[in-house]
């Protein structure tokens, strides 16, 4: 039998280059993984929690923003995020400012991230100081601010309104049975918006309202103090429009913020949502102004 050598010499010559590039992969790899490690060790710091402060003046729906943005640098920097207060600006809340963590509005219990619970501290009188590291934010946006690196990274946070907010909802949901739920924002928007005053008259809200030939409740959720110009609304149907001073349980709320989170949630429960704005999201059914912005 005849033996072909070049053939032969060429795969133990191959098979050793192979081995040589596994080997040095191989090698790589643990150098890496060492790397992250430290480089994790680092960023650590030996500190198992982590708060931010940040002091922006704002809305409830911005400031739940910079949260869940704070929420995904504790989650990927692998710490315990301790709730910091929060500035609730007075503009929305007829000139009273609140300083909260929040819990009043949200259930830090029943918190969630990728369908797990996820523990965060509300009261760190009892942690050592020295675990903690504390970080300044910018008063702007925290996704905007250079330390948070996180904030455009998918992550599945879910973190409800309180029990007591769902509750309420539900009992005036209840009594209004099958409605249409339309958010009407003005107040602070009609100097910033275009044409925003004629988008949220009765006129065009009648002229939404007949595409969907509606014959039940309708239950109007707006910043305007001014609740007259809703007349010739309730005119075209006839004790079929509600505001919240309609309902006993809404009308003696001070805090607009918790009066805000209450309707937040009737909205969800609606059977058609209307918003103010044109949005991304698929919450919404309809809207009133072709223009994008915040609900």
């Amino acid at each position: 039998m005849k033996y072909n050598y070049s053939k032969l010499v060429f795969i133990i010559v191959l098979s050793i280059i192979l081995l040589g590039v596994i080997f040095f992969y191989y090698k790589l790899s643990i150098k890496k993984e060492n790397f992250d490690s430290t480089l994790h060790k680092q960023k650590n710091n030996g500190k198992k929690y982590v708060k931010y402060i940040n002091n922006t003046s704002a809305g409830l729906s911005h400031l739940k923003s910079n949260l869940t943005c704070i929420l995904k640098e504790a989650y990927f920097n692998n710490k315990i995020l301790i709730i910091p207060n929060f500035n609730l600006s007075p503009i929305h809340n007829n000139n009273n400012k609140i300083v909260s963590n929040l819990s009043k509005y949200y259930d830090y219990s029943r918190l969630k991230i990728n369908n797990k619970k996820y523990k965060v501290i509300l009261d760190s009188s009892d942690i050592d100081n020295n675990l903690v590291e504390v970080i300044k934010l910018t008063n702007q946006l925290s996704s905007h601010d250079k330390r948070i690196f996180h904030s455009k990274k998918k992550l599945d946070i879910d973190l409800p309104f309180n029990k007591n907010i769902i509750n309420i909802a539900q009992t005036v949901s209840d009594k209004l049975n099958k409605y249409i739920c339309i958010h009407v924002r003005r107040g602070d928007m009609l100097s910033f918006k275009k044409n925003l005053n004629n988008d949220t008259s009765s006129k065009n809200i009648i002229n939404i309202l007949k595409k969907y030939k509606w014959k039940g409740n309708i239950y109007i959720m707006t910043n305007e103090k001014n609740l007259s110009i809703f007349n010739e609304l309730k005119s075209k149907y006839p004790n079929k429009v509600y505001f919240y001073k309609d309902f006993k349980n809404l009308r003696n709320i001070n805090d607009n913020y918790y009066l805000f989170s209450i309707e937040k949630v009737i909205m969800n429960n609606a059977n058609v949502k209307i918003s103010t704005f044109k949005t991304k999201n698929n919450l919404y059914d309809d809207y009133l102004s072709n223009q994008s912005g915040y609900q």
